[in-house]
């Protein structure tokens, strides 16, 4: 009988650090100057300045940041992991250590305004068509 309980107790113990496991929140936090940008992140769009955006893995990510009349920002950041991240501490991390890690990034952007001379991108062009076909 004794071996009965003691695997219910084994049973219990592991539910019980399963249930107490880490876990790791990774964040993007994107400001832009003047703020209210639209942010593309790997080409697709997330929203506007200031944004958070939660991912999932590390590594290089492309970052653009689009507001009107001003010059289109555009770079490769690298995210790279914190020493809790990194293999294998990773594992102790975010499932042996009962607490919460969060792991937020700042990236802050400078939008230049464009000179009144230089040359819209194609996507400008086509929105402002499409602008002046809905006035018609």
């Amino acid at each position: 009988m004794s071996c009965g309980w003691t695997r219910e107790v084994g049973i219990a113990f592991v539910l019980a650090l399963i249930a107490c496991a880490g876990c790791v929140e990774r964040e993007l936090f994107i400001r832009s100057e003047p703020s209210g940008a639209v942010v593309f992140l790997d080409g697709l769009p997330r929203g506007e300045t200031p944004l958070i955006v939660p991912f999932d893995s590390y590594g290089t990510r492309e970052l653009e940041v689009r507001l009107a009349d001003h010059a289109v920002f555009v770079e490769m950041i690298e995210v790279d992991p914190p020493w809790y991240q990194i293999f294998p501490l990773d594992f102790v991390g975010e499932v042996l250590v009962p607490w919460h890690w969060v792991d937020s990034r700042a990236f802050d952007v400078l939008l230049v305004p464009r000179d009144a001379g230089e040359t819209p991108t194609i996507e400008e062009v086509l929105e402002r068509a499409e602008t002046l076909r809905s006035n018609i």
